[in-house]
């Protein structure tokens, strides 16, 4: 009985009783070759030329059963990694300076940005979907946008003392139990980064933290960036001395890299009742 092959990952069915004394080279080459590649390969794939078609041979090395797919090249515009019409995933990394398409021969491409690395996977009926995230950023021009949704953290905890503002997690930052002393906010990326490994010398961070008072009002007496006092400039000139009681205070800080571990801040106090 002659050997058969896998459908999606190509891989060598020996027939039963065939290559007697010499099975062992095609199982060290499904083993220590096809499968390997299947799990930890990486292919680069030039791309600026065109359209490039993966090989995919039965039993054999190639590229289309490779993990991890790089393009790679100097496209003038978006063109396409064709890719075997079998279930299987990727992780497409874009290092060109134009977006990639990954599709079937027959499918409809999904387009990889710039800077991005997408996790992909086709569903073996020309469709193929995946999961993009950026490891560069991009710059803007003067862009449209229709809105933009912040991540704001609801506790239920009362503003005192140091509070840790993690820009990582959210940028509003909203206590609802009434406050209990003064309160020094410190801006931070996280327990483990700072602040001033996210940002670059000209770049900004807007956070807003919203302080419920009770009938003993309370107020914010400093702030903090990466646990090192920074002297706000505050809107209107004044510093605030006092809260505002059965209020919210919404403290707005625009935060400011002026250099490295340097920082400007421009605060305001506002009162809701």
């Amino acid at each position: 009985m002659p050997s058969t092959y896998s459908s999606t990952l190509r891989i060598e069915l020996i027939g039963t009783g065939d290559q007697s004394d010499t099975w062992g080279n095609t199982t060290n080459t499904t083993l220590g070759s096809i499968i390997e590649q299947a799990i930890t390969g990486i292919t680069s794939v030039d791309i600026t030329a065109g359209d490039v078609t993966l090989t995919a041979y039965n039993g054999a090395v190639d590229q289309a059963r490779s993990a991890v797919l790089i393009a790679t090249g100097t496209p003038a515009t978006t063109n396409n990694i064709i890719i075997p019409n079998v279930a299987k995933t990727y992780i497409v990394t874009n290092s060109t300076a134009q977006s990639v398409g990954v599709k079937t021969s027959s499918g409809s491409a999904f387009i990889c940005p710039v800077g991005t690395q997408t996790t992909l996977y086709c569903n073996g009926s020309n469709v193929v979907s995946g999961a993009i995230t950026y490891t560069t950023f991009n710059t803007l021009v003067n862009p449209l946008i229709t809105g933009i949704r912040e991540t704001t953290t609801i506790s239920a905890t009362a503003a005192t003392g140091t509070i840790n503002f993690n820009t990582l997690d959210q940028a509003v930052l909203y206590y609802t139990s009434n406050a209990t002393a003064n309160w020094t906010p410190n801006f931070r990326g996280n327990s483990t980064t700072t602040l001033n490994s996210l940002m670059s010398t000209g770049q900004s961070f807007t956070a807003t933290f919203m302080v419920t008072q009770g009938s003993t009002p309370y107020f914010s007496t400093a702030v903090q960036v990466d646990g090192v006092s920074v002297t706000p400039k505050w809107q209107g000139g004044s510093v605030p001395s006092f809260g505002n009681a059965l209020s919210v205070d919404v403290y707005t800080y625009a935060i400011i890299k002026t250099g490295s571990a340097a920082f400007s801040v421009l605060a305001s106090q506002t009162r809701f009742a």
